[in-house]
């Protein structure tokens, strides 16, 4: 027995140990064979919200900003197909897996077992979508759910013979769930997309398979709210998609072995669905494997063959293909409201390509059909041990394709497990045309937001007053609005505004609107001139195109202060506790949080260990294990990247 014993331990370290570190997680990977010990009860707070275990760090390669959502020995997958993971918004993120959850029937967590989740934009307050239909809770285990494209917190799924709405609340209870529509039968259904201006494609896909499109812009009972159309056969499961320009939806009839082998284009108006011709651009020699469509105009980016050529290619409205890389298939997505890019993850198989740097890497490409930018390297299927459907990557776009949601086995100790991940590809744009004027005695601000401001949740203003030697937010949160009155400004003087744009994720623009520079006087608010940044010696001269004649960029470099009061404790079952003093930094962003068995930590993401949201102040280190020993370091960090300096544990 004490051999066996010995033998299970030996081979259970070495298996730890030889762990491959991806992107120098290294004491976030030494602690992946603790996953299974998840105190789930543990770690409940607010009403089944479970303590955020969110790691946000950086691509090597990009250096561009990722974020683990879970740490969790489970599978964890974005809830929909088409249209993005993101409320339409970008203020919660759907999910779908086993992960843990808390029933409120039961009154107790329950692990492995299917459903649908959702979180908050910055990855806090995960949670299982309860909701609440007649007081009875109950929760949607359906994969094709999918959210409103103009409410951002309504999202609906199929149950039985009952199309469903869930309207978000404050809290899980105040969610509130209704019946939108009931079938004749109880037919599986998938919710296959929905357009950008909000109908929905359902498919019926056994006993007569059925196709129906909603139009969730009327209510249950205006003429026109469901059409309905018999369907020849099973369809592709998630193959169905709209036109991003006309109202067109097309897709395939599935031959059982996971390819189309008829395709089928219907358009539809108010009152009827009718055949039409292929919603998408057909040339001889072309083959479509996987694809996005992208607005206004119905442009896709997908890969494919044509010309006999495999590759990533763009198809413009009314025009040929153009390739854009060779490398390996894999799964595009354009679902979000940016003309200008779409995404694409390539996997690996047996294409012969010349683009290997592209390879099992998450990429955007632009519409130019020239420019591609590598977002970040997912690491998904690494460990060797076989994979489902579920491991490939499948990236996402938000609303704005400021990011992508992916997920990855590269925390998880076997590929037969997922977590989600979103990688950063830019910071949201600012909004524009900045003017001024006298409001009383107020200098009141005002501007235009950006056209791609869908996930923006309010704007940060901000003034200069010893002509634009610094610069200081006068709002004190960000401005739901789009103008704001600076009570502050004096008569005689002369002040630089800029404003920025933040999303619900907390992402903030990295360069500000154009600035103006105001002169008060007790008449007026007088815009006398846009301020120039100040040219570098050496600069190459701007031209024309490229000048962004007052925006301002690099304006913060102040970190905030140092944490206060930082202390860990071991609790009455072993766990370390951290807790610390809330940052008084009005723009904190987050915490970070190092750990070394060894010694003080280093603050490099080798120690880097998990990011509570700015929200938070206190964290167990479920993930250390039970009775363990450890050193450990925190940082706070702004919406601008700057960090404070660390604070370590005695």
């Amino acid at each position: 027995m004490k051999v066996l014993l010995l033998s299970f331990v030996m081979t259970f370290c070495l298996f730890a140990q030889t762990l491959q570190v991806f992107q120098n997680l290294e004491e976030a990977t030494n602690r992946i064979p603790n996953l299974k010990n998840k105190p789930h009860m543990k770690l409940i707070r607010d009403n089944s919200f479970f303590q955020p275990d969110i790691m946000i760090f950086k691509d090597l390669e990009t250096k561009n900003e990722v974020w683990s959502l879970s740490r969790e020995e489970c599978k964890d997958i974005a809830s929909t197909e088409k249209r993005c993971a993101w409320s339409c918004n970008g203020q919660y993120i759907g999910l779908m897996g086993d992960m843990a959850y808390y029933d409120y029937n039961e009154e107790q967590v329950i692990t492995k077992f299917w459903g649908s989740h959702i979180s908050n934009a910055d990855g806090s307050k995960r949670r299982r979508l309860w909701s609440n239909f007649d007081g009875i809770y109950f929760t949607p285990t359906t994969k094709f759910s999918n959210w409103d494209q103009k409410k951002g917190n309504v999202i609906y799924y199929t149950k039985m013979d009952n199309l469903m709405k869930i309207t978000i609340g404050e809290t899980d209870k105040e969610n509130k769930a209704e019946i939108v529509y009931k079938f004749n039968n109880t037919a599986p259904r998938e919710i296959m997309d929905f357009s950008d201006d909000n109908y929905m494609c359902i498919e019926q896909q056994a006993i007569s398979p059925m196709m129906y499109i909603f139009n969730l812009n009327k209510t249950s009972k205006d003429k026109g709210f469901c059409l309905t159309r018999p369907l020849e056969g099973v369809t592709h499961s998630g193959g169905t998609s709209f036109n991003r320009a006309k109202h067109i939806i097309s897709g395939g009839y599935d031959d059982y072995t996971g390819h189309s082998v008829k395709s089928f284009s219907f358009k539809f108006d108010d009152y009827a669905m009718q055949d039409a011709p292929p919603a998408t651009n057909s040339y001889p020699g072309l083959s479509v494997n996987h694809g996005g469509s992208g607005p206004p105009d119905g442009r896709r980016g997908f890969s494919g063959t044509y010309n006999k050529v495999w590759g990533i290619y763009l198809q413009r409205a009314g025009k040929a293909p153009i390739k854009m890389a060779e490398t390996q298939d894999g799964h595009a997505t354009w679902c979000g409201h940016d003309p200008e890019w779409f995404f694409y993850c390539a996997g690996e198989g047996d294409h012969k390509v010349k683009d290997l740097h592209l390879e099992r890497r998450l990429s955007a490409f632009n519409y130019d059909g020239k420019t591609i930018k590598v977002i970040c390297t997912p690491f998904d299927r690494r460990r060797g041990d076989g994979f489902d459907y579920d491991g490939i990557p499948r990236p996402h776009q938000s609303p704005d394709a400021t990011k992508s949601w992916f997920h990855s086995s590269m925390l998880n100790r076997s590929d037969k497990m997922t977590a989600s991940y979103i990688a950063v590809f830019r910071k949201p744009y600012p909004p524009d045309s900045l003017t001024a004027k006298l409001s009383g005695k107020d200098v009141e601000i005002s501007w235009v937001p950006n056209k791609l401001s869908y996930e923006v949740k309010g704007y940060h203003v901000y003034a200069s007053r010893d002509e634009g030697k610094t610069y200081a937010e006068i709002t004190d949160t960000a401005v739901t609005g789009n103008s704001f009155k600076d009570k502050d400004a004096k008569q005689g003087k002369t002040y630089i505004y800029f404003v920025t744009a933040e999303e619900w994720s907390g992402l903030e623009s990295d360069k500000s609107s154009k600035a103006i520079k105001v002169e008060v006087t007790e008449k007026e608010a007088k815009v006398i001139e846009p301020p120039k940044e100040e040219k570098k010696p050496g600069a190459v001269k701007e031209t024309k195109k490229q000048e962004v004649s007052s925006s301002i960029s690099g304006w913060d470099k102040t970190p905030p202060a140092k944490i206060t009061n930082f202390k860990v404790m071991l609790d009455k079952d072993g766990y370390q506790v951290l807790n610390w003093d809330k940052s008084p930094a009005k723009d904190l962003r987050y915490y970070n949080i190092y750990a070394s068995a060894a010694e003080k930590p280093k603050v490099c993401q080798e120690r880097l260990i998990v990011s509570p949201p700015k929200s938070e102040t206190n964290y167990i280190d479920w993930m250390a294990g039970k009775d363990k020993a450890y050193h450990y370091a925190i940082i706070a960090i702004d919406r601008q990247g700057n960090e404070s300096e660390p604070v370590y544990s005695e």
